[in-house]
């Protein structure tokens, strides 16, 4: 069973022809990802909630480790979404 991937850019479409393990190997990764990525958030929330806790911690620190902390939570919604719609993909190949 081989899957299509489309990666259309500006100038240019690629087609990827894939196999079941290497869509697998794809979507371990992306899990892996995510999972290293949601440490990180979890890291930032407890240097966050530790900052609060201390009034000499400067403001503008804290507004930094929230930013941080919504470009990683934004990181992983991309991730996850870009893992069901492999899943999808791999879901209609199959049945097909």
């Amino acid at each position: 069973m081989r899957f299509i991937i489309l990666l259309e850019r500006p100038l240019f479409s690629f087609i990827f022809y894939l196999s079941n393990s290497w869509v697998q190997n794809i979507l371990n990764s992306m899990s892996d990802n995510i999972a290293d990525l949601e440490r990180q958030h979890k890291a930032l929330e407890d240097e966050i909630t530790e900052a609060m806790r201390h009034r000499s911690v400067d403001d503008l620190a804290i507004v930094e480790l929230k930013r941080q902390k919504l470009h990683i939570k934004e990181a992983i919604e991309r991730l996850r979404n870009q893992a069901t719609s492999a899943k999808d993909s791999r879901s209609r190949s199959m049945d097909a």
